[in-house]
């Protein structure tokens, strides 16, 4: 039961840092094309 949880709590982590990143990455598209 434990394990299962460890491993969810690993995955939204990843998640979260794709979703952080992808964020960073509209950013800098925004400024480069001044959307």
């Amino acid at each position: 039961f434990h394990e299962i949880r460890d491993q969810i709590k690993i995955i939204t982590v990843d998640h979260i840092e794709k979703l952080y990143i992808l964020d960073i990455e509209k950013q800098k598209f925004k400024k480069d094309f001044h959307f």
